[in-house]
């Protein structure tokens, strides 16, 4: 049987010119065995037809939520998120990936309890790719996720984004920044359950945007 869901979870999905990819997204959150859900979508200054998917096939469903805002990148769009959050938990997905059903049920229970923790990370299967990405601590060098951190497999108590500041736009990195903070101020613990899909096929996502930028640089004389 899954937990019983006793704690509201806010569910951030930033998203930009992603009407493609975005049903998927919000299915999977709809679809999870955790109901007690709130599921903010932050609509970053699409141009496409973003709105009108939400507002026709998502908002009957009164779990979900649609913020507009003009384009302030995706530190701005989680922020924005945060802001309208109201869960006793927060947590996010990207708008081209998806949750196994179970994702929010096992996090909340433990959680519920594991009183000393204020946030946990990890657990996630790669889709269409692999487990590299560009290292942001080292321009150049690519880095192994298993030995690293997912920015949205991030579960936290509601109080701490406010505790550490909330999030900081960077060109590439912005993930990696908040979690430093997070791991260096509040209680933080890993668990490994892969129930976050993370689908390395985008060719809009944020990870190879960043490959290509630095691909390109590196022809570049110098």
């Amino acid at each position: 049987m899954p937990p019983t869901p006793t704690s509201l979870a806010s569910v951030i999905v930033p998203t930009y010119n992603r009407s493609g990819l975005l049903a998927r997204a919000l299915d999977s959150a709809l679809s999870q065995t955790h109901s007690a859900l709130q599921v903010i979508v932050v609509d970053d200054g699409s141009t496409d037809d973003t709105e009108t998917l939400v507002k026709t096939q998502y908002l009957t469903d009164t779990r979900v939520e649609y913020v507009y805002q003009t384009n302030q990148r995706v530190a701005g769009a989680k922020n924005t998120g945060i802001a309208h959050a109201r869960g006793s938990y927060i947590t996010f997905l990207d708008s081209d990936d998806a949750y196994e059903p179970d994702h929010i049920a096992l996090r909340a229970a433990h959680m519920d309890e594991h009183l000393d923790i204020d946030a946990i990370h990890g657990g996630f299967r790669p889709v269409n790719g692999g487990y590299m990405v560009p290292d942001y601590y080292m321009p150049g060098q690519m880095f192994d996720l298993r030995g690293g951190h997912l920015g949205p497999t991030l579960f936290m108590r509601a109080h701490v984004p406010a505790t550490v500041g909330g999030f900081i736009h960077r060109d590439y990195g912005d993930d990696t920044e908040f979690f430093e903070r997070v791991t260096n101020t509040v209680r933080t613990a890993r668990v490994d359950w892969p129930t976050y899909l993370y689908f390395r096929d985008s060719p809009d996502g944020i990870v190879n945007d960043e490959q290509m930028r630095r691909d390109t640089s590196s022809s570049q004389p110098q």
